[in-house]
């Protein structure tokens, strides 16, 4: 799946997650199809049995796993966030 292919000897979603500010709470939306990969991250992922019609319907799945009260950062698989 795309979200695993290799980039510079990291996987895409890695790469991903590493340009994004440091946080203690991560939190993933994905395939079920891709439980296998997320194993390690199974207690903070929200699995979907299809893709759902845009990105934000991802989001909205995942809305659960959030804090009212705590800044997000969305971002997606295939995005490398710069900050300055």
């Amino acid at each position: 799946p795309k979200p695993f292919i290799q980039i510079h000897n990291q996987l895409m979603y890695q790469k991903a997650l590493l340009s994004l500010p440091q946080s203690q709470d991560n939190f993933f939306v994905s395939l079920e199809s891709a439980r296998e990969y997320l194993k390690d991250n199974s207690n903070t992922t929200t699995f979907l049995n299809k893709t759902p019609e845009g990105q934000a319907l991802s989001v909205e799945a995942g809305l659960n796993k959030l804090s009212e009260n705590k800044p997000v950062i969305i971002s997606a698989c295939d995005h490398e966030i710069i900050l300055n």
